[in-house]
């Protein structure tokens, strides 16, 4: 089958390394890898990636290791350095790589995750005098960057604030965090838009939700508790260029039920359509979770290196069934055409626990 209602697919994966367990048996981790670059990840799932995420978490300690660097290099910056494989400029130098080759696509893009970090006030934060300062030079690095792309091609970046805020188990900027409501969320989203697009117009936002079968589009209750919803979130039209989420289902039984809320997100906001030029996305999709789980301390075959995280799960071999939850979420997505939807790009997650290492050949490629 093919997916013929996603415009483009994006990925998101990191190359495995080499550990030994206690009993000295070889497992894979990408826990801190690198993110694979642009020719393994079409080896390695059959399909070119049209781009890339990235994560950036933002907070004080952040800024500092910022301006920490410009004490010895005036002209550091925020992103990383390019020399660097391992940092936000070199990720985006290969999707560059990737773009500019004579062969390759004329439009490709990069989904910046900004993570809001600081946990006493994420979303007050960002609207802080060396937030803003830090946001704007992280603006001036991005639209370089897209300046690098061959004449006829495009690096599009969208902006993907503070993703997955409607979960509990996100303790960062997550609803459980009593300084992330939703009013603060919206707020610091605003602020957000307003810093990059006062940089450059080539921005795109990106509201950004996760979409499960255990969470709902609008408010409800749950243990006496008021939970909010996605609508709740939902930053205004004017603010938005992707109505996107983290869409994920876990097993073949979560399927219906994730399609379910996506529907009603997507489908709640289709009449703006007509006035606002705004495009539905997925920022990430995941299919099936695995069930191993990898007991630390681990060694690094190579230099000995631990990998100690105590009880956390730090590895994962694929689970089973990723083949048919992918291919019923694929159908699930196809049949939004239907209904006058389309997603323009959607992103594959690939990492930790949903990497599907047993799939030689995705059912849509």
């Amino acid at each position: 089958m093919g997916l013929s209602n996603v415009k483009d697919l994006c990925f998101f994966a990191k190359h495995d390394e080499k550990y030994k367990d206690a009993n000295q048996k070889i497992v894979l981790v990408d826990f801190n890898a690198l993110v694979k670059d642009f020719p393994t990840c079409e080896q390695d799932y059959g399909f070119a990636p049209s781009g890339v995420n990235t994560y950036f978490g933002f907070s004080a300690n952040a800024i500092q290791n910022w301006k920490s660097a410009q004490a010895s290099d005036p002209q550091a910056p925020i992103l990383g350095s390019p020399g660097n494989h391992f940092t936000h400029s070199a990720q985006i130098d290969r999707v560059l790589d990737a773009l500019n080759q004579p062969n390759g696509p004329s439009v490709m893009r990069v989904i910046f995750a900004l993570q809001p970090e600081e946990i006493s006030d994420p979303f007050g934060f960002m609207h802080r005098l060396e937030s803003t300062e830090a946001l704007t030079q992280m603006a001036k690095e991005l639209e370089a960057k897209a300046k690098k792309a061959a004449p006829g091609k495009r690096l599009d970046i969208v902006i993907r604030f503070a993703s997955e805020m409607n979960t509990p188990e996100n303790k960062k900027w997550g609803y459980s965090n009593p300084a992330a409501t939703p009013k603060e969320f919206i707020r610091a989203f605003k602020e957000v838009r307003r810093v990059f697009r006062d940089v450059a117009p080539i921005f795109q936002m990106s509201f950004s939700p996760a979409v499960r079968s255990d969470l709902t589009f609008n408010a409800t209750t749950r243990n006496s508790k008021a939970v909010p919803g996605i609508k709740d979130y939902y930053p205004g039209i004017a603010n938005i260029d992707f109505l996107s989420g983290s869409w994920y289902a876990g097993s073949l039984n979560n399927v219906n039920g994730a399609f379910s809320v996506l529907e009603e997100y997507f489908s709640n906001y289709k009449g703006l359509l007509k006035t606002h030029s705004f495009k539905y996305a997925l920022d990430e999709w995941g299919g099936t979770k695995s069930t191993t789980k990898f007991a630390a301390p681990l060694k690094r075959v190579g230099d000995q290196k631990i990998l100690q995280e105590g009880t956390k799960q730090i590895g994962w071999e694929a689970g089973s069934g990723h083949e048919e939850v992918l291919k019923k979420m694929a159908q699930k997505l196809d049949s939004f055409a239907a209904d006058g939807i389309t997603l323009e790009y959607a992103t594959l997650f690939l990492q930790k626990k949903w990497n599907p290492r047993q799939i030689l050949n995705l059912p849509f490629v």
